[in-house]
């Protein structure tokens, strides 16, 4: 919750980012929980999957109630990773 605080204050003061940092984050959170949901034949396992989608409802509603008065557009699609991104 405080890393996305921290994102959702960035967005808002204008991380000079094409998009928003804190949706990015969010997006990665519910792909990791995916895959951590899966069971080893590949398909979903229903318990863990209800507790992801409790998780990631109620940090969607956090960062909705925090952009809220905002009304820049760029706030409502997930920053993008450049192609030629390369870990160092």
């Amino acid at each position: 919750m405080a890393l996305l605080s921290a994102f959702i204050r960035a967005d808002l003061q204008g991380s000079g980012i094409n998009g928003s940092v804190s949706l990015l984050y969010l997006e990665t959170l519910e792909q990791l929980g995916k895959q951590f949901s899966l069971d080893t034949v590949g398909t979903l396992r229903t318990d863990q999957n209800l507790v992801l989608h409790s998780l990631m409802q109620q940090l969607q509603n956090y960062r909705k109630t925090a952009i809220c008065g905002s009304k820049r557009a760029d706030l409502y699609q997930a920053a993008t990773i450049p192609a030629n991104f390369q870990r160092s």
